[in-house]
């Protein structure tokens, strides 16, 4: 998010990620925010559409715009090693170098307009609800750290945890210093058995006193600044001590640190080298939710399902011929989501988006400039809370008058799409990119597609999106396990028209069944939310999948009503009854 401020400050837009190589001016975006990124670019710059076909990757166009001998600079500090890897090596072959510069030239432009460090408070996160206290879980690190980078070499001995996600998850604290996400700004360093103290570095005040430096010191860890975290690398490094990095999430700048500055590969990669590049441990073990995670995010959704209930009953008793504000109505879905125990913040901005705004997959009502929510087009809500229990993130499509045949059946096989994916039955540690495919087939069908993934990780109480794991056409070779938690949301957008997106969030857990020594798996659906009946047409649906449908109307029912007032409860019933009852 900090990126997306300073980008509002070098081209006035909100999308993704810029690089500006005067002349021209570039943004480079993926699929998700074309639309948006066409409507808000001043006219100088250009929008290059990464990730179609015939456009050149970032690096490959620097290499042809380049001449041998040039230089491309870049801030070490917001570079991931893997990134900073494959830009090298595109711009090698061209005779142009890729270089550090000491200050980020971005932030030399904005001066004094720049916001300060964030210095939100930090929380502990109930043992209760992380299931796991912070000795078991550094225990389970350093067994991965001894047999790390292959045998005979004694492993690592430092773990460099840079994923703020991962760090939160590793101490069991919480923060608010990044918009939308309950993460603090710090680094931790493990440090292999009998080499020293867990080091978390971040601002000492956010920490100092009261319930936090009461955990912190009770699970022997020990605080430093967080600007001290390149020190303590180098100081590593000059002891000949091996340090573990994640390539994909570590800086350029802390690969720098841990090296010295001597990044020949013989130094990094290699047994015995300097530093072990690759994927943390952590990562999976945060992935695979244990049980008091998993209760955590099923009361979350429970609650969701309640906060939704209030709103779109709100919504159809509120809405007339006049609209409501795309704006106002994404305020609405916030203050539903208020009302309930536990609430703190949204987990991400709330795509609300009626008609051609609900066709920008990442749309974000503004209060001058929204549209309106009305009765004549599909609208398309995108939302999600995080509650001190889990983190939610639902799409319901709806629309509030008389929906068109076209409406419908896109619904239809948006739904049924969704339906065959959340029905999957797969073996253990298939990757999600070859369950992709379940998801498009009812929209291939009549030569239809949509340009995102099908679905990515939920923390638990945590970030919305998290990985290792996700659904998508990208390959992505992390097998799904059980205690995975990941969304399932395809869609259909057109242009200037509507969007639609269906969006469930599913836990992986075991079947029962195995072929050999091989279990098979499936998804248990954790969204408590009804799918709009007069937007399904039953004549594209299979017997099974109004059966499924049916099912999950009267699981949603039973788990919500006690829990509704009686008007809501009567909403509900309206919302769940048997899709062949008339509508």
């Amino acid at each position: 998010f900090v990126i997306l401020d300073l980008l509002q400050t070098v081209s006035r837009c909100t999308a993704a990620a810029a690089t500006p190589p005067p002349p021209p001016p570039r943004l480079y975006t993926d699929a998700r925010y074309f639309l948006q990124a066409a409507s808000e670019l001043p006219q100088e710059w250009t929008l290059v559409k990464s990730g179609t076909p015939g456009v050149a990757k970032l690096e490959e166009w620097l290499a042809e715009a380049l001449g041998k001998g040039e230089r491309v600079g870049i801030d070490p500090e917001v570079w991931s090693v893997s990134a900073v890897r494959a830009a090298a090596k595109a711009l090698k072959v061209a005779g142009i170098r890729l270089v550090a510069v000491p200050h980020n030239l971005v932030d030399k432009v904005w001066g004094e307009k720049r916001p300060g460090m964030p210095r939100a408070a930090v929380r502990v996160h109930a043992g209760k609800l992380a299931g796991m206290g912070v000795a078991e879980k550094v225990a389970a690190v350093r067994g991965r750290m001894a047999a790390a980078g292959g045998t005979g070499n004694g492993g690592v001995d430092w773990l460099l945890v840079s994923m703020l996600d991962e760090v939160m998850w590793m101490t069991n604290l919480r923060g608010a210093d990044v918009e939308f996400n309950p993460v603090a700004l710090s680094y931790l360093m493990v440090p292999r058995s009998g080499l020293g103290a867990l080091r978390l570095f971040i601002d000492p005040g956010k920490v100092a006193g009261g319930e936090v430096a009461a955990h912190l010191a009770s699970e022997g860890v020990e605080v430093s600044p967080y600007e001290g975290v390149y020190g303590a690398l180098r100081e590593a490094a000059g002891r000949g001590e091996r340090v573990w990095l994640d390539p994909a999430s570590a800086s350029w700048a802390l690969l720098r640190a841990a090296t010295l500055g001597e990044e020949k590969e013989e130094l990094v990669e290699k047994e015995g080298g300097k530093v072990l590049l690759s994927t943390t441990p952590i990562s999976l073990m945060k992935a695979k939710k244990n049980p008091a995670e998993m209760k955590g995010l099923e009361t979350a959704h429970v609650l969701d399902g309640l906060a939704l209930v209030d709103f779109f009953s709100w919504l159809e008793d509120n809405l007339t011929s006049a609209g409501l504000s795309e704006f106002e109505v994404g305020a609405q879905v916030d203050r539903c989501r208020a009302k309930q125990p536990g609430f703190i913040d949204p987990s991400f901005p709330t795509i609300a988006g009626c008609g051609p705004n609900g066709a920008i997959i990442h749309y974000h009502a503004q209060p001058t400039t929204c549209g309106l929510v009305t009765p004549t087009a599909p609208f398309l809500l995108d939302s999600g809370g995080q509650y001190l229990a889990g983190t939610t993130d639902i799409t319901r499509t709806v629309h509030l008058g008389d929906p068109s045949p076209t409406h419908i059946e896109c619904f239809t096989r948006v739904l049924q799409g969704n339906l065959a994916l959340e029905r999957a039955i797969f073996p253990e540690n298939t990757p999600g990119h070859m369950l992709d495919s379940l998801a498009r087939l009812p929209l291939w069908r009549v030569a239809k597609d949509y340009r995102h993934g099908t679905g990515h990780g939920v923390g638990a109480a945590l970030n919305v999106h998290e990985g290792p794991h996700g659904i998508s056409q990208r390959q992505n070779n992390t097998g799904l396990e059980p205690g995975m938690v990941v969304s399932i949301e395809p869609g259909y957008y057109e242009e200037g028209e509507f969007g639609i997106r269906i969006e469930n969030v599913v836990a992986v857990e075991e079947t029962g069944t195995a072929f050999g020594e091989k279990k098979f798996l499936r998804f248990r659906n954790l969204t408590m939310f009804p799918y709009q009946r007069k937007m399904i047409d039953l004549g594209l649906l299979s017997d099974e999948e109004v059966h499924y449908v049916d099912e999950y109307h009267r699981k949603v029912f039973e788990t919500l009503a006690p829990s509704l007032n009686d008007a809501q409860r009567a909403w509900l019933k309206t919302n769940t009854a048997p899709l062949r009852d008339a509508c």
